[in-house]
């Protein structure tokens, strides 16, 4: 919300928030709670709501959901990811812009690689493109 704020009051340009998605975020973070992934990308996933609805409430007009871990995943892990983004996008006014960023692969990997950390290939796997399409944004 700070860094909304912030970058508002510099321009007259509508600022887009990028966050990472429930999905990402259960896939990285340390589990000594919920015993599944699926239960952790749920609360993750109503945190990421109550940020929006504050976001959009403070006139924020575009929001983006990074995803780059779906081609990687399971089926299953993707398709709860899809259940859980709907959910966190669900009852946001319509003006506001949904766009969901999904990977296929990372530009960072080839004769420019630099080794730094986070600098992953994740093409591997099924582009689960008929899930991905069950997500309801605009983007």
């Amino acid at each position: 919300m700070d860094e909304f704020l912030a970058t508002s009051s510099f321009t007259r340009k509508p600022v887009k928030i990028t966050m990472t998605g429930p999905h990402l975020l259960a896939a990285v973070a340390y589990d000594e709670y919920y015993g599944g992934v699926q239960k952790m990308m749920v609360d993750f996933g109503k945190l990421l709501h109550q940020n929006f609805r504050k976001l959009a409430a403070a006139g924020c007009k575009h929001l983006q959901i990074d995803e780059p871990y779906f081609t990687a995943s399971t089926e299953d892990k993707v398709g709860a990811a899809v259940d859980v983004i709907n959910d966190v996008i669900e009852g946001l006014p319509d003006d506001i812009h949904i766009s969901v960023h999904i990977c296929q692969g990372n530009y960072a990997v080839g004769p420019d690689y630099d080794s730094q950390i986070g600098h992953r290939y994740f093409d591997t796997g099924r582009y689960k493109a008929d899930l991905i399409c069950k997500i309801d944004a605009d983007v």
